[in-house]
């Protein structure tokens, strides 16, 4: 067999050479393309970061926003319940003392349509009759009870309607 000549050898040397060259040079592109990819990459997910910080302060000075309304609004139905209260201690304390009296009013003439027009006509609202000591006190009970049930429901409407707000800004 023979020898391939030299400038058979000196071509295949130079193709190669080339070929690894070429392989050199794609390496250097597909580096550079990877480094764009990874700034890219560190680029997208820095502001995913800053968008999530940003919407979580959001959400955290709603939540302190709605804390305080709540706070303040617990405030307000709190001191309505221990005005209520007061005004009613007053009252038993004006009934012990016998000063006032509860007095059921009676509509005797509610039958013939008229009501209060008939009770007035008649002097029943001057003439209601008095109620015992432990009736009486069962009534004030019963208007505290209607007080604080209707501060807790004006509390607990006012709480829904801020969180329907809430969920609605959120969104």
């Amino acid at each position: 067999m023979a020898l391939p000549s030299p400038r058979l050898i000196a071509v295949g040397a130079a193709l190669a050479l080339a070929f690894g060259a070429g392989w050199v040079v794609q390496g250097w592109r597909k580096d550079v393309q990877l480094q764009s990819q990874r700034v890219q990459y560190a680029k997208t997910l820095q502001t995913i970061a800053e968008k999530t910080a940003a919407a979580r302060d959001a959400v955290q000075e709603q939540e302190r926003q709605m804390a305080a309304q709540l706070a303040e609004l617990d405030k307000q139905k709190m001191e309505e319940i221990n005005a209520a209260k007061s005004e009613t201690n007053r009252l038993r304390r004006c009934i012990a003392a016998g000063t006032c009296g509860v007095r059921l009013n009676s509509t005797a003439g509610a039958a013939s349509g008229r009501g209060a027009a008939d009770a007035a006509a008649t002097g029943m609202d001057d003439a209601a009759p008095a109620l015992d000591a432990a009736l009486q006190q069962r009534v004030l009970d019963l208007r505290d009870a209607i007080a604080e049930d209707s501060a807790a429901l004006e509390y607990l409407q006012g709480y829904a309607k801020r969180c329907l707000v809430g969920a609605q800004a959120v969104q």
